[in-house]
């Protein structure tokens, strides 16, 4: 990074977190609470455009990057009401799904072709 190398490419080619890799290590915005201890108060000490130093958490070792920041907001419910409903479509799913399935799968007689000679 110090001779001018993209911080994105340089996750893409040597980070070991797989969820964020191909993102370049883009974490998004997050709020306090939302990292380890050791993670936050590197980042939120952090200038934007500014690069840490390695920081040790419990899942390993990090470099921060911050490309910006923005004020925290309260919430209300006409903004939530999409991840809302989301949230409980995929609850409902996890619990129901299943069950049902499973009633479905008694009801019928389901041969596998593939596996018989």
């Amino acid at each position: 990074m110090e001779a001018g190398e993209d911080f994105a490419e340089l996750a893409k080619q040597y980070s070991t977190d797989e969820s964020t890799k191909e993102l370049g290590g883009d974490l998004g915005f997050f709020a306090k609470g939302d990292m380890v201890q050791e993670f936050e108060e590197v980042a939120f000490s952090l200038e934007v455009g500014l690069v840490s130093a390695p920081v040790k958490t419990e899942y390993g070792y990090h470099i921060i990057r911050i490309v910006d920041k923005t004020e925290a907001k309260v919430t209300t419910l006409e903004d939530s009401t999409a991840k809302i409903k989301k949230a409980l479509l995929e609850e409902k799913l996890d619990t129901e799904f299943d069950p049902w399935l499973q009633e479905r799968l008694a009801e019928y007689t389901i041969e596998n072709y593939l596996t018989k000679n």
